[in-house]
């Protein structure tokens, strides 16, 4: 019984963590700046998070999200238009962002990417960001 309790919950701790998309984002300006990568809901027609977002930091410029399911899987099952939303934003910003997922992408003040699944494989799953609204890379 002691070895089936443990068992147990061994296996609701592994089956819930994290791990590193193969989706990689490459921070090319001089800012420290945070992501979220959304997805729009076949069903709800509303955004939602797929990974649990990042940052970059003065020693990396490049961060992948962290995700329970690859982005790639939600996409392909979840993704009313097959595309994945990338929007950038200030520390100042992250707040709003988080209490603002539905509308966000629409929010001009943000630098949005949309990207789709054949984009992101001819990018090798590593998206660019520079600072500006284009996305040059593709």
């Amino acid at each position: 019984m002691k070895y089936n309790l443990l068992f147990t919950i061994l296996i609701l701790f592994t089956s819930c963590s994290y791990v590193k998309d193969k989706l990689v984002i490459i921070n090319l300006s001089k800012e420290y700046i945070y992501y979220t990568t959304l997805l729009l809901d076949k069903e709800s027609d509303v955004f939602f998070t797929c990974s649990a977002g990042g940052s970059f930091n003065f020693f990396s410029n490049e961060s992948s999200p962290l995700v329970r399911e690859p982005i790639e899987s939600l996409m392909k099952e979840t993704s009313k238009d097959n595309f994945l939303y990338i929007v950038f934003f200030t520390k100042e910003d992250k707040e709003y962002v988080y209490n603002n997922i539905e509308t966000v992408v629409i929010n001009k003040k943000f630098i949005t990417y949309k990207i789709s699944k054949q984009q992101l494989e001819k990018l090798n799953w590593r998206v660019k960001y520079n600072g500006s609204k284009g996305l040059n890379n593709i």
